[in-house]
């Protein structure tokens, strides 16, 4: 594919570790700390 769709692609996975680690308390609070 092209370059935004490879993008708009990784966008979607990276929000669904998120959401995979926002299950986790742990990783919670090291994802409060990156922002």
């Amino acid at each position: 594919g092209n370059i935004a769709e490879d993008k708009e692609q990784a966008k979607e996975e990276s929000e669904k570790k998120e959401e995979k680690a926002e299950a986790k308390p742990e990783k919670k609070e090291k994802a409060k700390a990156k922002k």
